[in-house]
């Protein structure tokens, strides 16, 4: 019971142990501590959690919770001397909330008693009785017991009567309205759970159980009488629980304020939009408390509020920056919003022209094009229908950039001059790359001897410039071949050759059959001279070259009319000496004739032949080698016909004429590599030559 001391036992600690206790709520400052043991008196009754943190020399920590019952002390009862015989006498006491029973005690005699009133009888007119009661606390613990009430009552012939009062309700509900008690005879008084009242306030007495009594003292008998009690309940209802979308809201801004676990509130407040018994809509213009009143099944009335405040420090202020104010076209400008309190935003700038862009993002990267001056519009949407706005005029000037095209050919020859040209811009143009004539200016010459990619810079107004490149290929050139030089006699007539070009001019143009031939016939002079040739490619690229021939008459004496020896004067020995000529390869690559070498008149022959020669496998791997079926000879037979099949005779391929293209595919498909079957006819309705073809991939 609270008042008394509780014992705790903590023995087995080692001296190096620190204990530290937290006794609960209620403990008194009274601690005594002796020997292991250690008292508390705690002053409010309840349930005490007592925690003891024992830590070591170490730093090791252990606990110890126990928990202590701290009962509460009963209401002392009120006795009286009532209902006076002049041989008995009626005892009553007060009802005790909490109470047990109750033990009497008179006239040495003790016992336990369960109601509110005793009967002592057998007594004498006049005599004297000490009553003593008290309350017996709970589960038998004499600590909660009451203190003990006495009175002295002497035997009287009381009238026979009886205290009553005007029932009330059974029920009532906490906070109600005060109800005002009326007893018989008159001129007694009330008391509610041992307590002196003089009406009954529901707002001032627990929820729960009480016990109402009245009682009434004869004052011209001093007869004391105690009406029967009347045990009546006060009830709590419920509290309301509220909840609101958002406690703060901005300006014009909605709120849902919902009661939990009720279903039919009475809602009060200004700007509701809508109600539907449980939740609540409004749009409050101000600070303003809404009240949720409602009805419980005991008929108690209970009411919550809730405050919603309107957060005017949370408007949105519009306001930006900008990575760079002054550009050239083409560059980006970072857009960085700086605004407070803002939700979303709207970019929108407006273009020299008139023409609008419009952006969602928090901060965007915008690319400017079209040179000129621009304005930039920020609007921000804080919370609620808030909103604010920023409008900067002429706030970023764009320079347009040099535009131009870059003038230059594709492929060049080697090593020969050429023109690299800027059109559409008047800035200053910086070059590089190798071959320049020079770095500087819109037009610039250069030669190449490989591949070369240059790169120009042209820069503008406001230093705005602008880079671009051009790639310039360089033709592969083959040398030019030429006859060699040689020694030939005055008045003969000798062919040269000239090869790896499209185009010649050969000089002196008096000394060749034809001066634009790549093999004149050269006519000699009466002296040693040089021939030479200027040479083109299929390009265009240039090529020169030249034969010198040297008049030697005595050559002549040694001309055994032979075309198929060199005829050579020793001067050393004085003799001719004939040597057999290279002969040349008379192979023109045409695969309808036959090539040979004419001795008889030292030229090549070419003779058309009927003669066929038929491959008998292909490799069509794309190396543009052996890619085709092609048959030589076929020229001869304009009729010929070609079918071809695999090994279960399935068609693949037939062409009348046949024009030597086929590649080993069906229906545009690559056949799979193996051995194919053929039909070849020459001739419309003539004998058919037949054999197989062998894919190779």
């Amino acid at each position: 019971m609270y008042g008394q001391a509780a014992i705790f036992d903590y023995t087995g600690n080692e001296p190096d142990w620190n204990l530290s206790w937290n006794f609960g709520e209620g403990a008194s400052q009274n601690i005594v501590e002796d020997q292991g043991y250690i008292s508390i008196v705690y002053n409010t009754p309840g349930t005490k959690n007592v925690v003891l943190t024992v830590q070591n020399a170490s730093g090791c920590t252990a606990y110890k919770t126990v928990t202590v019952n701290v009962l509460p002390k009963l209401q002392t009862p009120q006795v009286y001397c009532t209902n006076s015989t002049d041989s008995s006498v009626e005892m009553a006491w007060s009802s005790v909330s909490g109470a047990n029973g109750y033990v009497i005690t008179y006239n040495g005699n003790s016992q336990v008693v369960y109601g509110n009133s005793f009967l002592i009888s057998d007594l004498s007119f006049g005599q004297s009785v000490t009553f003593q009661v008290y309350a017996v606390g709970q589960g038998g613990f004499e600590c909660s017991n009451s203190d003990v009430a006495a009175t002295v009552c002497t035997i009287t012939a009381c009238p026979s009567e009886q205290a009553t009062f005007t029932a009330v309700p059974a029920q009532f509900c906490k906070g109600g309205a005060a109800v005002a008690l009326s007893g018989q005879p008159a001129g007694g008084y009330f008391q509610i759970d041992g307590n002196t009242v003089t009406m009954l306030d529901p707002a001032t007495l627990n929820a729960g159980n009480h016990v109402l009594q009245y009682f009434y003292a004869d004052p011209a008998t001093l007869c004391s009488y105690v009406s029967a009690p009347q045990t009546f309940t006060i009830t709590q209802p419920a509290p309301i629980a509220l909840t609101a979308s958002d406690l703060q809201i901005c300006p014009g801004e909605e709120v849902t304020i919902t009661a939990a676990d009720e279903s039919n509130i009475v809602w009060t407040g200004p700007n509701i939009i809508s109600q539907n018994g449980s939740t609540l809509v409004a749009a409050p213009e101000a600070n303003t408390t809404y009240t949720a009143t409602t009805t419980d099944f005991n008929g108690c009335t209970k009411e919550a509020q809730i405050t919603i405040i309107i957060n005017e420090s949370a408007l949105p202020t519009a306001d930006f920056s900008l990575s760079d104010y002054a550009i050239c076209s083409g560059e980006i400008v970072e857009f960085i919003n700086d605004s407070q309190n803002d939700e979303s935003s709207t970019w929108e700038v407006i273009y020299p022209s008139g023409q609008v862009s419009t952006f969602s993002d928090n901060a965007p990267s915008v690319a400017f094009e079209e040179a000129g001056v621009y304005d930039v519009k920020l609007t921000v949407q804080g919370c609620g229908n808030t909103s604010d706005e920023i409008v900067l005029e002429n706030i970023i000037s764009v320079t347009a950039s040099p535009n131009f095209e870059i003038d230059a050919p594709q492929s060049v020859c080697p090593n020969e001059s050429f023109v690299l040209q800027l059109e559409g811009t008047q800035g200053n143009a910086i070059w590089q790359g190798d071959g320049l004539s020079t770095t500087i200016g819109l037009e610039v010459n250069a030669a190449l001897s490989a591949p070369e990619t240059y790169i120009v810079t042209v820069s503008g107004e406001n230093n705005c410039s602008k880079t671009d490149s051009v790639a310039v290929d360089v033709y592969a050139v083959t040398p030019l071949t030429l006859s060699n030089d040689t020694t030939i006699c005055t008045g003969d007539t000798i062919q040269v050759f000239a090869a790896g070009a499209v185009s010649f001019a050969w000089s002196p143009a008096t000394a060749v059959s034809d001066a634009t031939s790549p093999n004149p016939s050269v006519f000699a002079a009466d002296s040693s001279f040089t021939l030479t040739v200027a040479a083109a490619d299929e390009n265009g690229c240039a090529k020169t070259g030249s034969i010198f021939f040297t008049i030697n008459d005595d050559l002549c004496l040694c001309d055994d009319g032979d075309c198929n020896t060199t005829d050579i004067y020793n001067p050393q020995t004085g003799a001719c000496e004939h040597s057999p000529i290279v002969l040349p390869s008379c192979d023109d690559n045409d695969p309808t004739t036959v090539d040979a070498y004419n001795p008889e008149n030292c030229e090549c022959e070419h003779t058309v032949t009927t003669k066929l020669f038929i491959p008998n496998a292909i490799t069509p791997n794309g190396d543009n080698s052996n890619d085709v079926w092609f048959i030589e000879g076929l020229a001869a037979y304009p009729e010929v016909s070609v079918t071809i099949y695999n090994r279960w005779g399935q068609l693949l391929y037939e062409a009348a004429p046949y024009g030597n293209n086929w590649t080993g595919e069906y229906e545009n498909e690559p056949l799979p590599d193996g051995t194919y079957y053929y039909i070849l006819k020459l001739t419309r309705g003539g004998e058919s030559q037949t054999g197989t073809i062998t894919i190779i991939r």
